[in-house]
């Protein structure tokens, strides 16, 4: 009986100094970071960041098990979406991630549930770095009160440092990722998802060779100036309506040492019966990215390598051959002379550039890009 009595009493006195100890002396929250260099900018750290169906790949998880079953929902890059996984490994299991708040490239908060036992709350900060990004990613949780409390904050002891390991991977996986990547900084770009109809031109073709295109710009742009100006005398020999002031350019091959064009403006009313010395046609229609670019002419080849690094870091593919067109609201020239407004595709992205006239003339560019 006394034995009994004693080992009783060892086991409450070590029960309450485990209470004492835990509630005293471990902390009631649980707070694990990580931080990692990646040397591409900060606004493609942003967006593999951002987009919950980018983050499946560089996830902890995806490699333990490629097999798990992911489950996307919301608007992909927005507050509200969320990543839902199951997979039958225990060190994957089941959790889900949520997107509850974003700052512009800097900031993406959200909540991370494990198994339906761990609420945790996540946020990955886009810092500034020596050669381009620093991304730290950061877990807390806080235990309940009541009965649980104290298993909580030794449980915590175990699980703080599981999750930094989950969180090194992660970033590491991170790093890879954006570093396969062009480095390319496409911050600023003004870019969304539309769907667009077809609309109707009058066009005159023309090529030429690619070596022309980058060595000589200027007779590039001339070739351009004089099918416009073969399709102005059209519109006004035949009193043709122009839908708007623009000039459109569709790059009908692109083989590395021909660009062939058609370039038109767009018209309303009936078809002409009759085209001499021009055709008729419609412009590229259906889901396409939008970029608009404001800037000197000769800026066009960077905007284009900005659109392409955007693309890769979403994984938006093109569709079909991929040719973008373009745009051209009317801007003032350094002259003080208003030129026509234009509307082009065109061929691959930096040569496209030169369809506008002298490299200094400021533009202001709608890029569309077909896309799946």
């Amino acid at each position: 009986m006394r034995a009994a009595l004693i080992v009783i009493v060892t086991i409450a006195t070590l029960l309450v100094g485990l209470y004492g100890v835990g509630y005293f002396m471990l902390p009631n929250t649980l707070q694990v970071s990580s931080s990692i260099a990646i040397e591409r900018p900060r606004a493609m750290v942003y967006t593999l960041v951002s987009h919950v169906s980018r983050v499946r790949e560089w996830s902890p998880y995806w490699r333990r098990d490629p097999e798990a079953e992911y489950v996307f929902s919301g608007e992909d890059g927005q507050v509200g979406q969320t990543l839902r996984w199951r997979s039958s490994k225990n060190s994957v299991g089941s959790g889900s991630l949520s997107v509850l708040e974003m700052v512009q490239g800097e900031r993406v908060s959200g909540r991370l549930e494990l198994d339906n036992r761990a609420r945790l709350e996540t946020a990955f900060l886009i810092e500034t770095g020596e050669t381009g990004a620093v991304a730290v990613w950061r877990v807390s949780g806080t235990c309940d009160p009541g009965p649980v409390n104290i298993l909580c904050r030794y449980a915590n002891l175990i699980l703080a440092p599981v999750i930094k390991d989950d969180l090194d991977d992660g970033l590491a996986e991170l790093k890879r990722l954006a570093e396969d990547l062009p480095n390319v900084d496409f911050g600023g770009i003004e870019m969304d998802i539309v769907s667009i109809p077809p609309r109707r031109y009058i066009f005159d073709d023309i090529q030429v060779s690619a070596e022309t295109a980058r060595s000589n710009p200027e007779q590039f742009a001339e070739a351009l100036r004089n099918a416009e100006q073969s399709v102005l005398r059209f519109f006004s020999e035949y009193q043709l309506s122009a839908d708007s002031p623009s000039r459109v350019v569709v790059t009908t091959q692109d083989d590395g040492e021909y660009f062939k064009f058609r370039v038109g403006q767009y018209y309303s009313g009936p078809t002409p019966l009759v085209l001499t010395g021009v055709e008729s046609g419609e412009t590229p229609a259906g889901r396409m990215a939008r970029v608009v670019y404001r800037g000197p002419r000769a800026g066009m080849p960077q905007a284009y390598a900005q659109v392409d690094a955007y693309l890769q870091t979403r994984r938006i593919e093109r569709r079909g051959d991929g040719l973008p067109w373009e745009v051209y609201a009317a801007q003032p020239t350094p002259n003080g002379a208003t030129p026509v407004s234009s509307s082009s595709q065109t061929g691959s992205g930096s040569d496209a550039a030169i369809t506008a006239p002298p490299a200094e003339t400021t533009v202001q560019v709608e890029i569309f890009i077909p896309i799946e």
